[in-house]
């Protein structure tokens, strides 16, 4: 065979096999209607906060609807996109309709946020995905389901969503997902890319369970709580994104922190270590025998993790204040609590020409004992910083 024989083989050949790839694709697609629903509670574990103020004008999907406000209690809509005010809303909450005419309805909750009003999408996307059910939520709030890496999506019957990706595990299998928010449909085709498995439940160190765990890739997210073998996932870079864990009444969330990205090979199996003991950090100061522990506390896991929110919030940290060279307790307090789980700075006198240790400890049901100890710095009284 000659060598321009070959060339022109070759040639004939590359685009049959891409085709024959297209068309296999084309036969391995799924396409399935998805519904517009408004839940009825909003119990749903979400990867961001979904409200956001509510400004004129209010932009959806492209169209806008002006906003009034009248004054911190009563607020008017323009729900038709004519720039009329049609609804007034006085409830501390509610669920307007928004429609431009010829457009999309659009379901609205909104919220009293002191002086101000808050809005967040009361819509999702529902039905059944290769047989399991699929949520696609609003998140961003731009009036539209397609935001991959910024809005979300829930698979099968839980609460907890990941942010909407590329791809799915569905059935314990990785699937292509594309959106088309035109017809609302939803198409899937299996994964054929590079695997690893990923296992963050074994791992993770608690007195309760890890109820929700969102990782994400690029525009690939998953939430893998609610796999305690682990569960297969593209491989990649990975990013610990939020997370919740409880026991019985109390729970904690938790972010990233300085937890360092998973990165894993194709083939590559990984068991995340993370969770307790938890290790306090926190700032103090002393001046002119005032002793200052700010309010600013921070738990962190053995993963580089972070943990915040801790509800109910009542059990706020005790401090004990020890000369430095002989162990004694000279000073013993608690910090104050504040609504939505923060505190207060811990302030008391001291004795001045000692060297002192500051003890936090921070019960809670969730983890052993939180501790964390530090030597305040000492400051001049001008230069306090804010508590």
């Amino acid at each position: 065979m000659s060598l321009s024989t070959t060339l022109i083989l070759i040639t004939l050949l590359v685009p049959q096999d891409a085709e024959q790839l297209e068309r296999q694709e084309t036969l391995d697609t799924q396409t399935e209607t998805l519904q517009r629903v408004a839940p009825k509670t909003w119990d749903y574990l979400l990867p961001s906060d979904p409200w956001r103020p509510l400004v004129s004008p209010l932009v959806l999907d492209g169209v806008e609807f002006a906003v009034r406000l009248e004054d911190p209690s009563s607020l008017h809509l323009d729900t038709n996109a004519d720039g009329r005010m049609e609804e007034r809303v006085t409830a501390p909450r509610a669920r307007v309709r928004l429609q431009a005419t010829g457009g999309v309805a659009h379901i609205l909750r909104i919220r009293r946020a002191g002086e101000a009003w808050e809005c967040s999408n009361g819509e999702v996307l529902s039905g059944r995905v290769e047989g399991v059910r699929l949520q696609i939520i609003d998140l961003n709030g731009d009036g539209r389901f397609d935001g991959y890496g910024r809005d979300a999506m829930v698979v099968g019957e839980k609460a907890g969503a990941s942010y909407l990706s590329r791809v799915a595990c569905i059935s314990d299998r990785l699937f292509h997902l594309t959106l088309s928010t035109s017809d609302e449909n939803v198409s899937t085709r299996p994964y054929s890319g590079p695997t690893a498995h990923l296992n963050v439940r074994a791992g993770f160190h608690s007195r309760g369970e890890l109820d929700y765990a969102v990782f994400s890739s690029g525009e690939s997210s998953f939430e893998l709580a609610d796999a305690p073998e682990g569960r297969h996932i593209p491989a990649g870079s990975y990013r610990f994104i939020c997370g919740r864990a409880s026991k019985g009444a109390e729970t904690a969330r938790m972010t990233g922190g300085s937890m360092a990205p998973i990165v894993l090979a194709a083939e590559q199996s990984h068991s995340l270590t993370w969770g307790g003991p938890l290790h306090a950090r926190f700032r103090c100061s002393v001046s002119e025998g005032e002793l200052t522990v700010f309010s600013n506390v921070r738990f962190t896991g053995t993963g580089g993790e972070e943990y915040f929110g801790f509800a109910p919030d009542a059990n706020s940290p005790s401090i004990r204040v020890l000369d430095a060279s002989t162990g004694k307790v000279v000073q013993y307090g608690q910090m104050g609590g504040c609504c939505g789980g923060g505190y207060s700075a811990y302030v008391a006198r001291v004795p001045s020409k000692v060297q002192l240790e500051v003890h936090l400890d921070h019960k809670r049901t969730l983890f052993e004992t939180i501790r964390g100890r530090v030597r305040p710095t000492l400051v001049a009284k001008a230069d306090k910083a804010p508590r």
